[in-house]
């Protein structure tokens, strides 16, 4: 989970590869210390074993799923089994913005825009206080409706930052780098959705077709 660049093509492999015989186990650090710690290199040996050898090993009774769920300032849950990814299980919850008090909320808040400088790094953020303790498992979109003032496009870069009740950013140790919470980017021109492949849950984008952005709209 904490790689931000494989992170989604693999589970996406995962789900659309054909075989039925297929496994997933996600870690908590990233690819490279993780491939190659030696019971990791273990584990993919007897799948291997089984499947390339015809060895009988009892591969078969690993969980299909091994999950980790992340908790940055805390400790993480390793290797939960579960049946498939993502959870049939998932609840998922609208949260609107509300440009007036920089929060998310579940109502729909009133008409507003928010500003930032692009060219001297600046950013707008968006607090949402979650009344439980809960678990954030699965994917995620937001939806926005953005205006580039004297430019046809932008890149926009979102990131969901996990932070504790006093306000401080939480941090996870993901051995290379510090990471807080999941990202994600995309260039605006290239915003056109693949209608067949895109869910409630999923946008999926062809990268296709620019269509640059007008001023007003």
């Amino acid at each position: 989970f904490g790689s931000q660049i494989h992170c989604h093509g693999t589970f996406d492999a995962f789900r659309r590869c054909g075989s039925e015989k297929k496994w997933l186990r996600v870690n908590n650090t990233v690819e490279w210390p993780d491939f190659y710690d030696p019971e990791n290199r273990a584990d993919l040996k007897k799948f291997f074993d089984r499947y390339m050898k015809g060895i009988d090993n009892d591969w078969e009774s690993t969980p299909r799923v091994r999950l980790v769920v992340m908790d940055c300032g805390g400790e993480d849950l390793v290797y939960r089994p579960e049946e498939s990814f993502p959870l049939e299980r998932q609840i998922f919850q609208k949260l609107y913005l509300d440009a007036e008090k920089h929060a998310l909320q579940p109502e729909a808040a009133k008409e507003g825009s928010v500003e930032y400088d692009a060219e001297n790094e600046g950013k707008v953020s968006f607090f949402y206080q979650f009344p439980e303790d809960t678990e954030v498992t699965g994917y995620i979109k937001a939806k926005l409706w953005v205006e580039a003032k004297g430019a046809d496009d932008m890149d926009l870069f979102i990131r969901i930052i996990d932070r504790a009740a006093d306000g401080e950013v939480l941090y996870h140790n993901a051995i290379t780098y510090k990471y807080c919470g999941t990202d994600s980017k995309l260039r605006v021109s290239l915003r056109e959705l693949d209608k067949e492949k895109s869910t409630d849950s999923e946008p999926y984008h062809t990268f296709r077709n620019p269509q640059k952005l007008h001023p007003g709209e």
